[in-house]
């Protein structure tokens, strides 16, 4: 148990906090982009992507984008928020599928320092919960802290957060 006023709760990011920042842009984001025109191909009407499309296009009604109708305005409504480095809620879930795909076929494995795993279980082992809020989507997050060298991080965090609950510069969130 956690002493009155100790801390309870351990809130942190991935981006060069548990992982890499070259493993984040070079990796994930290189392999996201690389595999973007396939997947959307593949999986255009699987209700994941068709929940994406409605994402992107209530996104993009309040940006003045045009409305995504087929493929190829998807993919170049994705490479522009990829390009610009947009914290897109529907670009995150639409990145998460892409990675989702990546870590079961072997072609991704989550990385993170060496330390993380120790002070994961220091932390657990304190009586301390372990949440991690980052602008890539939930299911992006678990497969990462699934998959280390160290093996499947997952049951020493609490929670996920990603940009659902709004973005981490928003008092709010």
């Amino acid at each position: 148990m956690t002493p009155p006023g100790a801390v309870r709760v351990v809130l942190l990011d991935i981006e060069g906090t548990t992982t890499p920042i070259a493993f984040v842009h070079e990796r994930l984001f290189g392999y996201a982009r690389s595999h973007l025109p396939a997947y959307v191909t593949t999986h255009w009407n699987d209700q994941p992507v068709r929940d994406v499309i409605h994402q992107l296009n209530n996104e993009g009604v309040r940006e003045g984008r045009r409305a995504i109708t087929d493929p190829d305005s998807l993919l170049s409504v994705v490479r522009d928020l990829m390009d610009q480095d947009r914290k897109s809620s529907g670009l995150k879930t639409l990145q998460g599928l892409i990675w989702e795909d990546g870590y079961q076929a072997g072609d991704l494995r989550g990385e993170v320092w060496d330390d993380v795993p120790v002070a994961l279980r220091r932390w657990r082992n304190e009586g301390r919960e372990i949440a991690i809020y980052s602008s890539g989507s939930e299911l992006a997050q678990r497969r990462l802290f699934e998959s280390t060298a160290a093996g499947d991080l997952t049951p020493l965090i609490t929670a996920f957060f990603d940009t659902r609950v709004g973005a981490k510069i928003e008092a709010d969130s």
